[in-house]
Parts: C-alpha cells; structure tokens; sequence
C-alpha cells in the first residue's frame, strides 16, 4: 500500500510541477505620455490557455495581465 501511494505521489508531484512551470510568463514594458509602467503579463498562445483565460481567478494584481494571441 505503502508502495501505491508513493507510485501516486510521485506522479501528481510531477504532473503538478509540469503544469506550473508550463505556465508562459513575460515581462511587458508599456510606454505612456507621461511615463512608463513595467507589466507582469501571462501569454496564452494556444488554444487551451485561451479557452482557460482568466477564468477561475479570484483575483489580479493590479500591474498583471493576460495577452491573448491568435493565430493569423
């Protein structure tokens, strides 16, 4: 049994820490007139992080953002 659970462990450990690091991230500089602001914005580049979006989120801080890209 013992066996079973570290067998399990083990692959959710993995697949937890895939999808965490799976996540795409970058950093935006914005230019405004009047200054410019540095924004922490995730990229959703395929058709899962688009469906995904911002669903599900409690919340956004406020210099972070979600840039949706499709294909031509």
């Amino acid at each position: 049994m013992q066996k079973l659970f570290k067998i399990f462990a083990k692959r959710f450990l993995n697949l937890l820490l895939i999808l965490i690091f799976s996540q795409s991230a970058v950093a935006l500089e914005v230019y405004f007139k009047s200054a410019s602001k540095s924004l922490d914005v995730e990229v959703a580049n395929s058709d899962a992080k688009r469906r995904q979006g911002l669903m599900h989120r409690k919340d956004l801080a406020k210099d972070h953002g979600m840039l949706f890209l499709w294909p031509q």
